[in-house]
């Protein structure tokens, strides 16, 4: 009876260090490193040859915050790695760690200024003054942006992946008939079913709002009256607009806008003196 018992105890020892060996516990994948090459598209569609070089060189130098966020490509996207870098309209590099897999990269980029909150890139937001009632924001160039997504990326390292960022946005441009006689008229501006905010993978603006808007004041011998970045509306959709400069309001139910172009709005509110 003993010597069957041992030999049982051998038979069951040897089956379960085969067992062991048979299916042994797979390593996790380890993150590998690269560099992403990156620049801004940053001329307007409609804009005339001679002023898009002008202002060119003036943005050249002009310092741009990237941000890069890697999303994985499931049944449950997440974001799993988010990284920014400064960078120029010309040039921008993020260097990655990230594990091997199929991912859709996003890329954002601005001035820095705070113009937009955009800890998720699927949720690029208007960044509205703080404590500000009813909601507004400070209006200019500094509201420039750039976009680019890139789906469905085999990462495997390296330094093989670019993107060039175009703009999300539409330049809307407001000015005098003639320029101003007289200076420093106060400048308000409303807008009706504008976007406020982004989704950079699927290209999307969503959440509009009512805004009302103050400009700076207008300047003697100068038609501008004020300019700014917008949010485009989903095709079909625009956007209205009330221009009040001094005691003079112009209204606008039906604006057209389109990304990367400059609409121009002209309108009277002053007259010339003789």
């Amino acid at each position: 009876m003993k010597k069957t018992v041992t030999i049982l105890f051998l038979a069951l020892t040897v089956l379960a260090g085969c067992s062991k060996d048979e299916n042994p516990t797979p390593a996790p994948a380890a993150p590998v490193g690269g560099v992403i090459s990156l620049l801004s598209e940053g001329t307007l569609e409609n804009e005339p040859a001679a002023k898009a070089a002008t202002r060119g060189e003036t943005a050249a130098g002009q310092t741009l915050t990237y941000t890069f966020e890697a999303w994985t490509k499931d049944a449950n996207p997440r974001c799993v790695l988010h990284k920014t870098a400064n960078g120029t309209l010309d040039e921008a590099a993020i260097e990655i760690m990230l594990v091997p897999g199929t991912y859709d990269f996003l890329f954002w980029a601005d001035y820095g200024t705070g113009a937009y909150t955009t800890d998720d890139l699927r949720n690029v937001t208007v960044a509205m003054t703080s404590g500000s009632t009813p909601a507004t924001y400070t209006p200019g160039s500094e509201r420039d942006a750039f976009a680019y997504a890139l789906p469905g990326v085999q990462w495997n390292g390296g330094n093989g992946v670019s993107a060039r960022l175009k703009r999300p946005l539409a330049k809307l441009t407001m000015q005098n008939k003639e320029a101003f006689g007289t200076g420093g008229q106060t400048v308000s501006v409303t807008y009706t079913n504008v976007p406020t905010q982004y989704d950079v993978l699927t290209a999307t603006a969503s959440a509009p709002q009512t805004l009302t808007i103050a400009f700076p004041t207008t300047t003697t011998g100068a038609a501008l009256v004020g300019e700014d970045f917008l949010f485009v509306p989903a095709e079909g959709k625009s956007v209205g607009l009330s221009i009040t400069v001094g005691e003079v309001t112009k209204s606008l139910d039906v604006l057209q806008l389109q990304r990367n172009y400059t609409t121009n709005v002209t309108a009277t509110f002053e007259e010339s003196t003789p």
